[in-house]
Formats: C-alpha cells, structure tokens, sequence
C-alpha cells in the first residue's frame, strides 16, 4: 500500500526542482534517501528552519498544510485499504476464471472488478446481486458471486470465437451423424468438440465448476446459442450428459435462457421444457429411460464385473453410461469406476 509523497518527500521534490542540494538539508535533519518514507510530520520549527535554509519562508504554510492534507489522506486510505482487504478475501475464490487476461488494475480487486465489469468494487456484491435477479433460477439457489462470475467467463470466451450464423440443419446433422458415439470414453475429443460446433455457429464453452453454480447453461446472443456446461464432478459421463441435455434446450426452445443446477431432479419437480431436454439426452444417450428404470430396480445391490458389460448389451447402450446410472443407484462393482473417465476443464 502507498500512499502520495510524505513530507520529507515533497520537500526532496522541492529542491530538485530548485535546483537546490537536498543533502544540505538531509544531513541536518538526520534523514537518509531510504527513511524519507517514514518522515509524514515535521513540527513548526523544523518546517521553518528548512524553509530559511531553502530562502523560502513562503512555503512555511503550504508543508504546514501539505502535510495534515497527507495525514488526512492517509487515514481515509487505510479505512479504504481495509475495506478493500475484507472485499477481496470474500471474492478471491473466483481469481482463477480471470485467465491472466485482466491485469491492468492496481491491484488484485481491481482486476477482479474489471472482469465482472463492475466499475466500483465496493459494489461489487450490490451488482451482482442485481444482475443474477435477472436470471430464471428455479430449481436450486446459487452462489450468486460465483454464478455470475462463471456466467460472466463464458459469456467472454463465447465472444473470442467470432461464430458464423447459427445452422440448426448443420448441428443436427452432426448429432444425428453419431460420429461422437465412437468417442465418447476419449476425453480428449470431448474437449476437442468446441471447435467441431464452431463450424454450425455453436458456442461450446467450458468453463471449471464453482461451488453452489450450476451444471450448465443456454444463452443466446445475437442469434446464436451459447451452450456454457462445468466440469463438476469431474466425470466424462456426467458431462455427455449435461452437453446433450443442454444440447436438447438448444434446439427445442430457442432463444430460451436456460440454467442447470440439479440434473437429478424427479419427473413431479421439474418443468416441461426439463423433461423435454432429459428426453433429447435419454434418447441420444441412453437409448430411452429404460436402462435407467431398470437400474434403479437393482438399487444397492452388489453384483459381478461382468455386469456392466451384460447390461449394456441387454440395453444396447454404452458401458460409460451403463456405469453413470449404475453409480447413481448405488450398485456397486469395480467394473463402475472402470468405466467412467474423468474430465476436467
């Protein structure tokens, strides 16, 4: 924290500007170049007997002055400094969305305020507060710091990708193609799938979960969807999932802004478009609900490796998400962990 010159500062200001020797003054004052920091107040008499050595008495009152005026200020910048202290601990946790891409500001807050675009960062919770009112958020309560910041990053990728119009024939085509099916244990190609949808006017952005945020989310913005989905969990299956059911929001209910906190929800607490958006992923995915009934018919059970890879016959449905559904119902085997890669953002 720094603070304008001190007294002893300003006065070292003074003589360079008057082409006066400093030392003269220092070795009688006793002050070294590396204390003029500490020097903030100097009493009448010494202010006076450097301004006879100086042949100017008129700055007796302005140092006077300059110096209360610099007490004053620092005073106000140490209630500042500790408010600013108290703001930054409670949102540093959102640091690692700035990317290194705001560093222009004086310090740490500030390049934290610059990426929300919040000008003031003393209203920086007032703000948010605000503007996350503005979203429809049913079905869990949120963070509203964090989800606003998550919210605020893939709205900034979604930008740097200069999409072409958006083609709902060409992204269907794509999914209908089920060329990712042959991948989907590779995470490496699920990272890689952004830069596929680019080409039918999708923005894919991923972006690392934040405590109390959500799953995913569909924005659109000038004609064009933003589909924005976390790494929470960790877990490959869970992010097939939550991509095709944002994926099912996109082309059913365009132009909706959509946010997934919970995608484990029974039937009876979601709304349609929900249901519409788990039925575009149950039938891409799972092949219907099915698989999912009938695993939660064996809930708790213990059963043999070979489980996963009978049932996935039986359903005809991958063993990735064989294991996502059996791990939901608690069945247990090692052939669950062995099936389900973990992804991260």
């Amino acid at each position: 924290m720094t603070y304008f010159n001190t007294v002893a500062m300003e006065i070292q200001d003074i003589c360079i500007a008057n082409d006066f020797d400093f030392v003269h003054i220092s070795d009688a004052m006793g002050w070294t170049t590396s204390n003029l920091t500490a020097i903030e107040k100097l009493n009448k008499k010494e202010i006076g007997n450097i301004c006879s050595v100086l042949q100017k008495r008129e700055l007796i009152e302005y140092l006077i002055s300059f110096q209360k005026n610099y007490n004053e200020s620092k005073k106000k910048a140490l209630v500042d400094y500790k408010e600013n202290i108290s703001i930054y601990k409670k949102v540093k946790r959102i640091d690692g969305l700035l990317k290194g891409e705001f560093t222009s500001s004086i310090d740490l807050l500030g390049d934290i305020s610059d990426f929300l675009g919040i000008e003031n960062e003393k209203n920086i919770f007032e703000e948010v507060q605000k503007n996350i009112a503005l979203y429809r958020i049913s079905n869990f309560v949120p963070d509203n710091l964090n989800l606003y910041a998550w919210l605020k990053r893939g709205e900034l990728d979604f930008y740097k990708l200069d999409l072409p119009d958006y083609s709902e024939e060409l992204f269907l085509d794509w999914i209908n193609s089920n060329v990712w099916k042959k991948q989907l244990s590779n995470a490496n190609y699920f990272l890689s799938i952004p830069n596929i949808l680019r080409e039918f006017g999708v923005g894919l952005v991923y972006t690392p979960y934040l405590e109390k945020t959500v799953h995913g989310a569909v924005r659109w913005f000038d004609g064009k969807p933003l589909v924005q989905i976390s790494d929470k969990g960790k877990c490959l299956a869970t992010a097939w999932y939550t991509l095709f059911h944002e994926f099912g929001h996109v082309i059913k209910h365009r132009n909706d802004e959509i946010f997934e906190g919970n995608l484990d929800l029974p039937k009876s607490k979601i709304n349609k478009k929900e249901q519409e958006a788990n039925s575009f992923a149950y039938e891409y995915l799972f092949n219907g609900d099915g698989l999912r009934k009938w695993l939660f018919g064996q809930r708790n059970q213990f059963v043999d490796y070979s489980f996963v890879d009978n049932t996935a016959a039986k359903f005809n449905v991958p063993k990735i998400f064989v294991a996502y559904w059996m791990k939901k119902a608690f069945i247990k085997t090692k052939a669950v962990n062995d099936n389900l890669p973990n992804v991260s953002f």
